[in-house]
């Protein structure tokens, strides 16, 4: 394996480390949303439609 493949292994690999990251961000956001609903009053269902997760 020449150096050009190993620099792009480990740009992919960086790319989907970062990728898991941000989904990760984004899933404890909406976690925290949720549960700030649910804290303020939200019926369960209305909960589940705007974040898709049941409490």
């Amino acid at each position: 394996m020449g150096i050009q493949e190993e620099i792009l292994g480990v740009i992919k690999m960086g790319s989907t480390y970062i990728d898991n990251y941000e989904k990760n961000l984004i899933k404890n956001a909406i976690k925290e949303v949720a549960l700030k609903m649910k804290e303020l009053g939200a019926d369960s269902d209305f909960i589940f439609e705007c974040t898709g997760l049941k409490l």
